[in-house]
């Protein structure tokens, strides 16, 4: 490389870095209580600091702060009940007067805290991102808001209906058994949307810090099967970008460029039984993402305990080599997944495999969404009872893919989804049960798109009663229909 060149990348990288602390600073500096942070629009008004930060929140009586942020929001929104609390927010299920529709608004006591624009940022970007709608908790808005004399920065995100800790305990469909599940078994069909949602962030230079069951949210309320279970990955108030601290320019090494891990910062502690030794150094990287993975491999691949509390004894105890992986897992013939998890788990961040390599060897038919070469999207239409189509594409096959698509797009927390078609001159529904359903009904989609011929999936919200012209149909029988002149 010529001087020149060098010259081209060294004022390339700056102008990046440039850029992402304009980034920063937009977040940091220009949110109102009038104007919110949209990843619609990402317009940011600006308001003085002093205002924003003049208050520390010093209510203690957790009624009384109850009683203040429902009376803040009544305007807007219809507070149900606290859905959390931690040690740096509270989480609350809201109603939104406007749409009518229910969401999770998280409340921080806003304060000049670098955690606070890092979990902003990451919401932004990940949201910006199509492949990452699929496995990270959905963003819609931010907004500064006085409760009482304080000032507090609300989140509105997407609802989810528990954490995986919870689920796997408390679950009504199949209790602790449900690590026990099969066709398809259950660590399998979760972990593998874990470990997209890790290549996903990975690939962006971020790393999330605080990955465990109680992070890992389920999107869907009561599901019947496994293939039915949609996790997102929730919590990003330990969350950073972990960059490049710039181009190192060795004169001695022949005018070498070597590129240099920024210095990290020691971690807040988050929920530090899950976390990779080194977090809490200053030399780290994303491979602490992968350790915090391996505990929860571990959690739902284990064979099943009625009592919640044990849980934490025995993780310690595999920290400290304690445990016999082979022996406590339900699967004790599955070499791949006890060699998977030990891997995960080694204390050498050097000895773990990234996100995309560990996908690779546990599902290596899996492609990351992330590959130069995407995956073919086949676009379709779905709707709501009575309402107008929405575009919508699928590039993954499978029930919960589709599903999850359909209630992204419709904005419609599914019970039900079929597919709308005109069997022998007559329109009737189809009910879309499973993968199998799904990999027939969009088998030749593509080839009949062309012709004008698309999909239509309807979703209700609450089962239906169905008459007896809804019936399976196989899928040689189906026709596809046109859809109207507008959408």
């Amino acid at each position: 490389m010529n001087a020149f060149a060098e010259l081209k990348l060294i004022i390339k990288l700056l102008c990046l870095t440039f850029l992402n602390f304009l980034f920063v600073l937009a977040l940091l500096g220009h949110i109102t209580t009038q104007h919110v942070v949209s990843s619609d629009n990402l317009q940011y008004i600006s308001l003085g600091r002093n205002s924003l930060f003049k208050d520390m929140d010093t209510t203690d009586n957790e009624e009384a702060l109850y009683a203040e942020f429902e009376k803040a929001l009544s305007k807007d929104y219809q507070i149900d009940g606290r859905l959390g609390k931690g040690a740096y927010g509270q989480v609350f299920k809201a109603k939104c007067r406007k749409d009518g529709k229910t969401y999770a608004i998280k409340m921080l006591t806003a304060n000049n805290d670098r955690y606070q624009t890092r979990e902003l940022e990451a919401l932004i970007k990940l949201n910006l991102l199509e492949e990452s709608k699929r496995n990270f908790i959905e963003y819609f808005k931010a907004w500064f808001l006085e409760v009482g004399n304080v000032q507090k920065l609300c989140i509105q995100m997407e609802l989810c209906w528990g954490d995986l800790k919870s689920f796997v305990f408390k679950n009504r469909q199949f209790g602790p058994q449900v690590t026990q599940a099969q066709d398809p078994q259950f660590y399998q069909h979760v972990f593998q949307q874990i470990l997209n949602g890790l290549v996903v962030i990975h690939s962006i230079g971020w790393v999330h810090r605080d990955i465990h069951p109680g992070n890992i949210l389920i999107v869907n309320s009561n599901p019947q099967r496994i293939s039915d279970i949609h996790v997102k990955i929730g919590d990003f108030g330990l969350a950073r970008c972990i960059g490049y601290k710039g181009i190192q320019f060795n004169v001695s090494c022949g005018k070498t460029l070597h590129p240099q891990l920024e210095q990290c910062t020691p971690a807040r502690e988050g929920d530090s039984i899950y976390s990779a030794p080194e977090l809490f150094t200053t030399t780290y990287d994303e491979k602490v993402d992968l350790y915090s993975a391996g505990a929860v491999l571990y959690f739902i691949s284990r064979y099943p305990e009625e009592n919640e509390n044990k849980w934490i004894t025995e993780l310690k105890n595999l920290i400290q080599g304690k445990v016999d992986i082979n022996e406590s897992l339900v699967y004790k013939d599955d070499k791949k997944l006890c060699s998977l998890i030990k891997d995960l788990r080694r204390r050498n961040p050097n000895e773990r495999p990234s996100a995309s390599d560990a996908k690779k060897y546990m599902f290596p038919e899996a492609k990351d969404s992330t590959d130069g070469k995407k995956a073919q999207k086949i676009k379709f239409f779905a709707r709501k009872e009575n309402e107008d189509l929405r575009t919508c594409s699928l590039g993954e096959f499978t029930f919960s893919a589709l599903k999850a698509e359909v209630e992204r797009r419709t904005r419609v927390k599914a019970s039900q989804l079929r597919q709308e078609d005109m069997i022998n001159c007559e329109k009737m529904r189809i009910v879309i049960d499973d993968d199998e359903d799904v990999e027939k009904i969009f088998e030749n989609a593509a080839q009949k798109a062309q012709e004008g011929r698309y999909v239509v999936v309807v979703v209700t919200e609450k089962a239906e009663e169905y008459n007896t012209e809804t019936r399976q149909i196989s899928s040689g029988d189906i026709m596809m229909q046109s859809p109207p002149d507008t959408v």
